[in-house]
């Protein structure tokens, strides 16, 4: 008993979805052009003006721009039915996506700590102070942060690839005002405010990578649903009509979809057909509760007796 394959949800009746204006792929394409403009402008910047906190979050839009390819490219992937040789669909590509910006996180974050080093051990900045040119450049740097910010909020729950790409610029924008202070502080006193940023700016890229981690450790490794939404499966389940009772319930979380099998019991002398129909309410009721991101498998089971 159960579909085959996923539920493909549709828009319902009077809904309203501009897809071709307001959707994942797009959102993720806009906001890789805007970081692609951003990163040319804080590159050249840091360069001109000396700031290495300004050439740090220049890198970091190289490593936006890339991820979000990334993320946009596995996001359409993940997203494509079932076929012959992937039977429950293809969300596991959001996890590959993940742990492939997280490499490159990694790398950048790394040459940003190492450069910061450097100069530090050398004192090369001590009585140094930065161009007035840097602040310009860091409040635009701010600005295209928050427009994107805002404009993946609305999706960052669609996947695990966009929740590791939203966690990424939101950590973007808090280092967007932290280069800002520092450059402020570097222009009017000493460039060290200007490594202190920078350092700071790698140590909250490697806390990002952290917590993608844990999530992507829940994504491979089958996690259960919250305790919340298995009260939520259960109470659906008990609450219908014609169910006896219910055991061997198992459900999983891959992304954002739900895959659960149950067994069904039902009462002494229940056709076949019946006990049918009862289980595809079940199912009914459970698509409807989560949106259609939940595959359901049942199990017809006597209760006690066979079922005619």
């Amino acid at each position: 008993m159960g579909r085959r394959y996923p539920y493909i949800s549709r828009p319902r009746c009077g809904e309203i979805r501009c897809t071709s204006v307001r959707s994942p792929t797009r959102t993720v394409y806009i906001i890789a052009l805007l970081n692609a403009i951003a990163l040319v402008v804080k590159i050249l910047g840091g360069l001109l003006t000396g700031s290495i906190a300004l050439l740090a979050d220049g890198l970091d839009s190289v490593l936006n721009v890339v991820s979000l390819s990334l993320v946009r490219r596995y996001y359409v992937k993940s997203r494509k039915p079932p076929d012959e040789s992937h039977h429950y669909g293809h969300y596991r590509y959001e996890a590959y996506a993940s742990i492939i910006v997280i490499i490159i996180m990694t790398f950048l974050s790394s040459i940003v700590f190492m450069s910061v080093l450097l100069d530090l051990i050398e004192e090369r900045s001590v009585n140094m102070i930065l161009s007035p040119t840097a602040i310009y450049l860091a409040l635009l740097s701010l600005a295209i942060n928050g427009i994107a910010i805002c404009m993946l909020s609305e999706w960052k729950e669609e996947s695990i690839a966009l929740r590791t790409e939203f966690r990424h610029i939101s950590t973007d924008l808090f280092e967007a005002s932290l280069v800002l202070v520092g450059v402020i502080l570097a222009v009017y006193f000493s460039k060290i405010w200007d490594l202190m940023a920078a350092l700071l700016i790698s140590a909250f890229i490697f806390r990002s990578i952290g917590k993608s981690l844990t999530e992507i450790k829940s994504f491979i490794m089958d996690a259960s649903p919250e305790p919340a939404i298995m009260k939520k499966i259960t109470d659906i389940i008990g609450a219908t009509k014609g169910v006896e009772g219910f055991h061997a319930l198992r459900a999983r979380k891959v992304g954002d979809r739900i895959f659960l099998d149950v067994h069904l019991t039902f009462k002494k002398g229940t056709p076949v057909e019946e006990a049918h129909e009862i289980a595809s309410l079940v199912e009914s009721k459970l698509m409807e509760a989560f949106n259609g991101k939940v595959d359901v498998v049942i199990h017809i089971e006597p209760n006690n007796a066979s079922i005619l």
